[in-house]
């Protein structure tokens, strides 16, 4: 995700249905809060998960996550996280 790095005091970012396959980019939006990619291509995640220490809610709804393994990456601190409309497994 390109173009983050002068967004430092993001605190809600939206990429609904953009076709994103890879979350790159996003630890440089520190102060971000609720984070949705719903419907977008995403199959995994980098590990590790960024570290966001602001990230209270992530929304991967209808993406292609087929693995317990991915969401075992995610820090615990988040307090929601929705993986509704995804091929688990595992």
């Amino acid at each position: 995700m390109k173009g983050l790095s002068n967004l430092k005091n993001l605190k809600e970012l939206y990429v609904c249905e953009n076709e994103i396959t890879d979350i790159r980019g996003i630890e440089n939006v520190p102060n971000l809060e609720k984070l949705s990619l719903r419907n977008n291509k995403i199959k995994v995640f980098m590990s590790p998960f960024p570290f966001m220490p602001s990230l209270k809610h992530l929304n991967l709804r209808e993406n292609q996550i087929a693995s317990m393994n991915e969401i075992r990456k995610i820090d615990e601190h988040i307090k929601s996280i929705n993986f509704m409309a995804n091929p688990l497994a595992d």
